[in-house]
């Protein structure tokens, strides 16, 4: 996969987060997941098949590390929803998605992110000027998310 696909990929996550207005820390798990996935498993040789499963990575891995980030989530999103909203033929190809994903991440859905790491060093901010610099440290953090560079940086 080539850096602007990535790119492209965690854009259309950050988009599919804020529209069901998920949990902060959801698009950092959620790209985690995507770009372990990725390390271990190699896609489609056809573009367009690539694509198509891209999308369906990206979606199932921000539908799971939603469903870990908040309690909530399955009122807000839940497969079939997701396979609508989305353009997949069915639910069963999210869950089916999911369980690959689960398998190649041999189930270790937890560990730090930027966000979480963010969170951890400024959750005693209460000065105007400590939220400014955990705004800005968050801004940082996603802004991360999409260079490929800082892939090899470890959170």
């Amino acid at each position: 996969m080539s850096p602007s696909m990535r790119a492209t990929l965690v854009f259309w996550m950050d988009d599919f987060t804020r529209h069901y207005d998920l949990a902060p820390g959801t698009l950092h798990r959620a790209v985690s997941y995507v770009d372990r996935v990725l390390s271990a498993r190699t896609l489609s040789t056809a573009r367009t098949d690539m694509e198509y499963e891209l999308r369906l990575l990206g979606a199932t891995a921000v539908f799971t590390a939603a469903k870990y980030e908040e309690r909530g989530t399955r009122f807000k999103v839940n497969a079939a929803k997701i396979a609508d909203d989305c353009g997949f033929a069915t639910s069963k190809e999210v869950t089916d998605m999911e369980c690959k994903m689960l398998a190649a991440l041999r189930y270790e859905l937890s560990g730090p992110t930027a966000y979480t790491f963010v969170d951890h060093f400024t959750r005693y901010s209460n000065g105007e000027r400590e939220l400014e610099v955990q705004r800005l440290a968050h801004q940082l953090a996603e802004t991360s998310l999409v260079d490929y560079r800082c892939l090899q940086l470890m959170p």
